[in-house]
């Protein structure tokens, strides 16, 4: 009897410690958890909030942030936040569902990010939100220097509804600043970080998942126009701009001048390219020859290439 009762009692002991840690949990989607900033139409630079809400039938107990399927911090939970409450009034605590923090968006390499914010409930369930963050940046995460903008030989432009601050230096560096009304923070802010016109690309911020469409002229082989598309991986380190892992080169003026080699069937592949990115960054345009070396002779060709950021 007494070795009957102990198994029932560590059945209901282990039972109770699954559930504490989440093993049980399942995903509820009468949590209701909304991310407000960032959002997803507008870049995310230097220090700036990540802020919400999230409410449920059995309430929250915490908030956690995913960058990159990786957990980087729980974010404070419990702010004021009545308007939600007018329309949730069923749940508990919907008064106070708002999280909020302060984040560096600036340790981040530019480009593009998974942010995943997922809201528990005391009883294991939860929910979550996922966005794709789009990250611009300086040459360094953080700037000490309280003097680091001069703007003595910049010139102002409006394109559009924004603005432009052309060849403004920041910390010594040369960089095209542009300023966009947002609507959540209900103030301009800072938008997109680009090399300055006519510098050597050290402000230019090219990392991330590219989309690029290619048209390859194969006429001189017999085997006339090919087009394609695929995706590219560009990597960013100041000046030095990697293709795919594998290709270097130097980003002058915003070009960037490669030689691609591989072999495909055992026969030779060289490319020379001249890759030409946009002022801020987000479109790409290339020209390159290329050579064929097999063995059964050479031949050659031009090959063009346009791109936009993913």
């Amino acid at each position: 009897m007494s070795r009957t009762f102990s198994a029932h009692w560590w059945i209901l002991v282990l039972a109770a410690l699954f559930w504490s840690q989440g093993i049980f949990a399942a995903k509820n989607e009468q949590i209701r958890i909304h991310l407000e900033e960032p959002i997803s139409t507008f870049n995310a630079t230097g220090i700036s909030t990540i802020r919400g809400w999230a409410v449920g039938p059995a309430g929250v107990g915490r908030v956690e942030l995913y960058i990159n399927g990786t957990l980087r911090t729980r974010i404070p939970y419990g702010g004021p936040r009545g308007d939600v409450c007018s329309q949730f009034s069923n749940y508990p605590n919907c008064d106070r569902s708002g999280f909020a923090m302060a984040y560096n968006f600036g340790q981040l390499t530019p480009g593009n990010h998974q942010f995943r914010i997922v809201a528990h409930a005391p009883n294991g369930d939860y929910n979550e939100v996922t966005r794709q963050v789009s990250v611009r940046g300086f040459h360094a995460p953080y700037i000490s220097n309280q003097n680091a903008l001069n703007l003595a030989g910049a010139s102002f432009q409006a394109q559009g509804n924004d603005l432009l601050i052309r060849n403004a230096q920041v910390d010594g560096r040369p960089y095209d600043l542009t300023f966009r009304w947002n609507r959540d923070a209900q103030a301009p802010r800072l938008f997109n970080i680009g090399a300055a016109s006519g510098s050597d690309g050290g402000g230019l911020q090219v990392a991330g998942q590219w989309k690029m469409f290619s048209e390859m002229n194969a006429t001189s082989c017999g085997e006339g126009v090919s087009v394609n598309s695929s995706t590219m991986s560009i990597s960013q380190s100041e000046n030095t701009i990697t293709f795919n892992d594998s290709v270097n080169g130097t980003l002058q003026g915003g070009t960037v001048t490669i030689r691609e080699e591989y072999v495909e069937g055992g026969e030779r592949i060289v490319i020379d390219w001249v890759f030409q990115f946009n002022s801020s960054g987000e479109y790409v345009r290339a020209n390159g020859t290329w050579n064929w070396h097999g063995p059964g002779g050479n031949c050659g060709g031009s090959t063009y290439l346009v791109g936009s950021r993913m």
